[in-house]
């Protein structure tokens, strides 16, 4: 699409996300969480919400991806991720800003 949206993202980040998903130690935690949501007894680790089907990802650490920290709120999940998006982003537009002498109006 011209707009940029629904492009296939193809860099290392993503490379790397790609292996992880696939490895052993990750299908069996998602399992692990699976059969808890399934039972209803799987929590949220954000918000201590109770999971619900269909509707829940497995959690990593924000600061260390390779921490896997359990089920959590599909919602929680993307809240955070954009959160973090925008702290980077709002860090180099600052930077940027400070880096000029010209004033922008």
């Amino acid at each position: 699409m011209a707009n940029g949206w629904h492009r296939k993202v193809d860099d290392a980040a993503a490379r790397a996300r790609a292996v992880e998903y696939r490895s052993p130690e990750y299908r069996a935690a998602r399992a692990v969480v699976k059969r808890q949501v399934e039972a209803g007894t799987a929590q949220c680790w954000r918000c201590g919400r109770q999971l619900v089907s269909g509707h829940w990802h497995l959690g990593h650490h924000d600061m260390d991806r390779t921490r896997l920290m359990g089920g959590e709120c599909a919602t929680c999940n993307l809240r955070a991720a954009a959160s973090k998006g925008a702290r980077i982003a709002n860090a180099r537009r600052k930077a940027r800003a400070q880096g000029t002498t010209a004033l922008r109006m």
